[in-house]
This record gives structure tokens, sequence and C-alpha cells, in this order.
């Protein structure tokens, strides 16, 4: 990318982040990075790639000056999580993600497992996020095949809340429950959302469609990184690269600066 970035637009970039999901080679993440580094600022290893490739991925990520999110979903007895945790600072990981089903004993060890780790390895502590219920279920899988009662709104705030209370980071959640959780969790609370549609493409077909959102409904509602994958890799923005920066770029400007920002972006109905 040879526009070169204001200070908002790097801003918007640090907010963005890239899955590299569902690859098995290490051509397949280089490329992924080559097109992409200049559009996020932060790139998601999820269990596929990393099954796969194993710590090459740290590698390839890092080596492109991107922060990397170690997206495994830890949920494991309470001293696993915390080698897995001290692991994770040692290799400079900067968030990564626990399962909340795990009890506050779990998250708590992951918690002790970083604060150890950074403190050995003389690294940055990495931002530890509790995984709520995951963005492809939806009310009647929860209730029904899962055996969690209630509504999923009610669910995320109450593993939100044991979450804050172990000392975790932030969440991952639907942007449409922000709203709900905001207001009952520290001020500081990281909120990761994913299941993001872009202007001109939908969202990866396993989210349930009652939990997705667009981009600046995520960011007016208090999203704090925004998880694209199909909407980023199916928008335009690749050929017009040395052009203009992406659109999610000026979507976060925005949204997070106007109350009403261009009708491409205000509120829709999903």
């Amino acid at each position: 990318m040879n526009h070169k970035l204001s200070e908002k637009e790097k801003e918007a970039r640090t907010r963005l982040v890239l899955p590299l999901d569902g690859m098995y080679t290490r051509k397949e993440v280089s490329n992924r990075l080559d097109e992409f580094k200049g559009y996020a600022g932060i790139a998601k290893v999820g269990i596929t790639t990393f099954t796969a490739l194993g710590h090459n991925t740290i590698e390839l990520v890092q080596t492109v000056g991107l922060d990397l999110f170690l997206d495994l979903k830890y949920h494991d007895i309470p001293k696993q999580v915390e080698g897995a945790a001290t692991a994770a600072a040692r290799n400079n990981v900067y968030m990564f993600t626990v399962h909340t089903g795990g009890g506050s004993e779990m998250l708590r060890h992951a918690v002790h497992g970083t604060q150890e780790g950074a403190e050995i390895h003389r690294s940055k502590r990495p931002l530890v996020i509790g995984v709520t219920i995951l963005t492809s279920i939806n009310e009647n899988i929860m209730n029904n095949e899962v055996g969690i009662p209630g509504t999923v709104p009610d669910r995320v705030l109450e593993r939100g809340l044991m979450a804050a209370e172990a000392g975790l980071d932030g969440v991952v959640c639907s942007a449409n429950e922000l709203e709900g959780l905001r207001p009952e969790l520290p001020d500081d609370f990281v909120y990761v959302t994913p299941g993001i549609k872009g202007p001109h493409a939908e969202a990866g077909s396993d989210q349930a469609r009652e939990r997705i959102a667009t981009p600046g409904n995520a960011i007016r509602w208090g999203s704090s990184y925004l998880v694209v994958g199909r909407a980023i890799r199916t928008t335009q923005h690749p050929k017009h690269a040395n052009k203009e920066p992406t659109r999610f770029s000026r979507i976060w400007q925005r949204s997070s600066k106007h109350k009403d920002p261009s009708p491409l972006f205000r509120p829709q109905t999903i």
C-alpha cells in the first residue's frame, strides 16, 4: 500500500483484525499477509492454521510487523491453560482467547500464566480475551443442543461479568450485545467482535444471522476490535490499493467521530 496513512487511519488500522483461518500452507498465509498487511494491524490465527503450521504461523505474522491474535480458545484444566498462557507471553502474542465455559478458576490461572510468562521472558503481557457464546450459536442451539437456558444476551453478560471478576482484559461477543454489556463491565474492558458484514459482502455463512452486525454499528456500539474475514477479502480494495486506505478504516473513522455518518454506514436491520 503506497498511500501514506494519517494518524486517524493508523488508529483505525490497529483495530482491524485479519483472520488467517482455514489455511494449510506457509504460502497461503504469506499471500494473505502480503495482500492485506497494509490494512489490518492484527492477524488472527485460528485452530486449523495453527494445527497445520504450528509456530511457523507466529513467525510469519510477526515478521511482517503485525500483532498476533492467537485464537485457540483454550478450554482445559486450570494448570494446562496457565501453561499455555505462559507460552503465549513467551511468544510475544498480543492477545489470545480462552473459553469462559471453563469457569472462573481456569480464567484466573490464564491471567496468572500471562503475568508469570511476561515476567520470566521480559515480554509484554498478552491480553486475555474470554469467549462468551460463540457467534455461530443462536438461542435455539444454546437452549436445546448445548443445554444452556435463558437468552443469549443474558448468558453473554453473565460470562462477561465472570471474566471481568477473574481479571480478564475483555471478551469475544457479537456487536449486537455490546449495548447491554458495556454499562455493566469495566470502562477499559476490550470487546472483540466477529460476525461483521461488509458494505458489499456478507459475514461468514457459519455466523448466526441474528448476531451479525455492520461495521458502522459495531463501532458505534463500542467494539474495540473488528474481526472481518470474508467481508474484507471480498471488497474491491486490492485493485485500488495504491489509491486509498481500506473501506473499513474509513468506516471506523466516520462511525467513531459522527453520530450520523455516511448513509452507507448508517444502522441497518440485519
